[in-house]
């Protein structure tokens, strides 16, 4: 039997365990479900609901028809705002350039119908765990999967903020930021233990990295722990295994890096050499938590050393 996709913004079994919100922006039902962004950041509560997803998305879908409606999913008066999301990401093809606006939009409209009236940006984070949710049961979606979500870094609304998500000078993030900020969080979720990681997961990853460093949610860094932790995870089970599998993807970083400006922070962050500098000293302290083989670590110590970082 497979295990329930792995969750950090939501810490539940399936998606009918996600709160239900209402279109008046109250909530509905009876128990509490904490929702956790990040290690580092608050957690909320929320009232559970008593539907199950699997059968009330079948219902919804019959009733949206194949081709999704913004005005439809924003306007449906008895479905809960998660079941509606499901819906919209459930009923999308394998996109293409030519279709994708098609199909984010209604999505980006519902997520920006109820954001003004959602401080902790409710709607987004199940629009980005429901869009996680199906590449994680069908890999062969990740690549429309990646670039829904970065186009929804650019059809979001600035005003979607998250109180509870603050960037370094205590500010709420916004808009792409927080898309970065909740997706992060969640990539690092599924390679926090071994035995949760699945093909469509990794998929995913890999489609995120692919996007260039000029993307609007610019996903390289954010994916880069992620996937050389899936690394050394793999080596650690072989006994550190071939160390040239991790050297080669790091030399791949350092080569996308070489064009990077900008950073990847919230709002520009480190140049590409200082953020080398600071995954070097991440992964080595991974290394040690992870009680990779000490050849291993010598490896990278050595390899960081001749980049001269």
């Amino acid at each position: 039997m497979a295990h329930p996709p792995p969750n950090l913004l939501f810490p539940v079994h399936n998606l009918s365990s996600l709160p239900t919100h209402t279109h008046s922006g109250t909530s509905t039902s009876t128990t509490s479900t904490i929702i956790i962004i990040t290690k580092a950041t608050a957690s909320r509560h929320h009232p559970d609901h008593h539907h199950q997803v699997s059968a009330a998305s079948t219902a919804i879908m019959s009733t949206f028809g194949a081709t999704p409606s913004a005005n439809t999913a924003a306007t449906a008066p008895t479905h809960s705002i998660k079941e509606q999301v499901k819906a919209l990401v459930d009923a999308m093809p394998a996109l293409t350039p030519s279709t994708l606006d098609a199909h984010a939009a209604p999505l980006a409209g519902l997520i920006n119908a109820r954001s003004p009236a959602e401080p902790d940006a409710y709607t987004l984070r199940v629009a980005l765990m429901v869009v996680y949710h199906r590449a994680w049961t069908a890999p062969t979606w990740s690549v429309s999967g990646a670039a829904l979500l970065n186009r929804l870094g650019t059809l979001v609304a600035a005003n979607t903020t998250d109180e509870a998500t603050k960037n370094t000078r205590g500010r709420p993030l916004r808009g792409v930021a927080l898309i970065r900020r909740l997706l992060f969080g969640q990539l690092l979720s599924d390679f926090e233990k071994k035995e949760t990681r699945s093909t469509g997961c990794v998929a995913l990853l890999g489609e995120l990295y692919k996007l260039p460093p000029t993307a609007p949610l610019n996903v390289l860094g954010m994916t880069v722990f992620a996937a050389a932790k899936t690394i050394i995870n793999g080596e650690r089970e072989e006994d550190g295994g071939d160390i040239e599998v991790l050297l080669m993807f790091l030399t791949d970083i350092k080569e996308k890096l070489a064009g990077e400006t900008g950073g990847w922070g919230e709002e520009g962050g480190a140049g590409g050499e200082e953020w080398m500098a600071e995954l070097g000293q991440d992964l080595g302290r991974l290394a040690v938590d992870e009680r990779v083989p000490e050849f291993v670590q010598f490896e990278v110590a050595d390899m960081w050393e001749t980049w001269g970082y």
